[in-house]
């Protein structure tokens, strides 16, 4: 078409976000496209939200968890008792913890994890979980 502008859209500019770049300890990374969770844990501890895959990283792209049972503190983990990927979150009874799209991730397992919602104590946490699988 006469005219048109060549700049990349909006949506190439997301797409692009969703592709890091390639460094010397992941040369090939690549991403899948965003899959979906329901969270439901009620258990202090460990509480699987997605299982591992071999050689595949669980990138968090998305995330809503609300408080319905009391009082807790939640973090994610890299495994059942694996390192932490994000800071403890305080969440108050009926309080709310929302991170939205974030196209580049907010947090990601180690290869061939599960992803693990770790809660202080017993007390129903529920949401959804937008997640990408990244493969070395």
């Amino acid at each position: 078409m006469a005219g048109a502008d060549s700049t990349p859209g909006v949506g190439a500019a997301l797409w692009a976000g969703l592709v890091p770049e390639a460094t010397a300890s992941s040369p090939s990374l690549t991403l899948s496209e965003v899959q979906y969770a329901a969270v439901t844990a009620a258990s202090a501890g460990a509480n699987t939200l997605v299982d591992a895959v071999a050689s595949q990283r669980i990138r968090v792209v998305a995330l809503v968890l609300v408080a319905s049972g009391g009082t807790n503190t939640v973090r994610l983990r890299s495994g059942a008792s694996g390192p932490a990927i994000t800071a403890q979150m305080d969440l108050a009874n009926d309080g709310q913890l929302v991170l939205p799209y974030n196209p580049a991730g907010w947090c990601e397992t180690v290869a061939g994890d599960l992803l693990n919602l770790e809660l202080s104590d017993a007390g129903s946490v529920a949401g959804m979980l937008g997640y990408v699988m990244a493969e070395e």
